[in-house]
């Protein structure tokens, strides 16, 4: 007996309409990976984030404050910090100390005060240097072309009509000529044998303000800092070894004027 019609169609259906979509969808692949490529935009990744490259902060122009508002600073009231290979000191800081603690001499005798030479600070922290490097303690330097001052400054292209210079030499730390050293569990502790009071490397300011009083308490130096005709000035440090002992070499230059 042959199959219901209906149920031959539903068979014929079941049969051949998969099996023409399937030839459809196979045929159109081609077309619609053409189509994709074609008209669609390409992938658009999301732009990476570039963070703004870190900046170094301001550099405080020192010698635009006056004295008074300069040792008012937190940061000269900072010690000196002592590190494995040595005594790491900030010596722009340490020079501008010593210029600001020069003018509150000069006020105290009813002066005005100095104005900054930057191109002293150059000749100063080169004789600073030398003197370091040389060992020796003088104005006169064996180097032949920085001889005398003068020297120094007609190399730095300076013929002022009147210049004076002042010389220091300070050890890093206030301390007596003898002190105990102990080192407890790496660290290092330098003790007055008299007093048993602990030793510590100077503070910014405290070692400016001594600077300045012993020259001060010199007439030489002091007739320097006190000469009404110096309009300009500038110091300039070194530190390192010096005759056995951590110190700092100290150059103070004055000037009538910059030319």
């Amino acid at each position: 007996m042959l199959p219901h019609r209906n149920t031959a169609l539903h068979l014929l259906q079941a049969w051949f309409f998969p099996r023409l979509m399937l030839l459809l969808a196979l045929g159109f692949v081609p077309y619609l990976l053409s189509l994709s490529s074609a008209t669609m935009p390409a992938q658009a990744w999301p732009t990476p984030v570039t963070q703004p490259a870190a900046t170094a902060p301001a550099k405080v122009d020192y010698y635009a404050m006056t004295a008074e508002v300069f040792f008012k600073q937190d940061i000269v009231r900072q010690r000196f910090v002592e590190k494995p290979d040595g005594t790491h000191i900030d010596h722009d800081l340490l020079d501008a100390a010593i210029f600001h603690a020069t003018n509150i001499a000069r006020a105290e005798q009813k002066l005005g005060p100095l104005q900054y030479g930057k191109p002293l600070t150059a000749i100063a922290r080169q004789h600073s240097q030398e003197m370091i490097d040389l060992q020796y303690f003088d104005h006169e330097s064996p180097v032949p072309e920085f001889h005398t001052p003068t020297e120094r400054f007609n190399r730095a292209g300076l013929k002022p009509r009147g210049y004076a210079e002042n010389i220091a030499m300070l050890p890093v730390l206030d301390a007596p000529a003898k002190f105990n050293i102990d080192t407890v569990d790496g660290v290092t502790k330098r003790t007055d044998p008299d007093t048993g009071e602990e030793i510590l490397p100077y503070t910014y300011e405290a070692f400016a303000k001594k600077s300045v009083a012993i020259w001060m308490n010199s007439p030489h130096h002091r007739a320097n800092i006190l000469e009404p005709n110096m309009k300009f000035m500038a110091v300039g440090t070194a530190g390192g070894s010096f005759e056995k002992q951590d110190s700092i070499l100290i150059t103070q230059n004055f000037s009538t004027d910059i030319k």
